[in-house]
């Protein structure tokens, strides 16, 4: 999936999660490094694998 450059693709990735089904892991670059990202992946009872972002405390 690409998004403009004026969209995060953090937003970008719920709708398309929503499509997702029947997964156990969902790899992603550190751009869907974020906390709401995250819980949806596990919601799914999927496991995210996406690099920190500098910023994650």
């Amino acid at each position: 999936m690409l998004t403009g450059c004026n969209v995060a693709d953090c937003t970008a990735a719920v709708p398309l999660l929503e499509q997702v089904s029947h997964v156990r892991l969902i790899h992603g670059d550190k751009s869907y490094d974020t906390n709401a990202v995250r819980r949806q992946i596990e919601d799914k009872g999927a496991a995210p694998n996406t690099p920190p972002k500098v910023n994650r405390a």
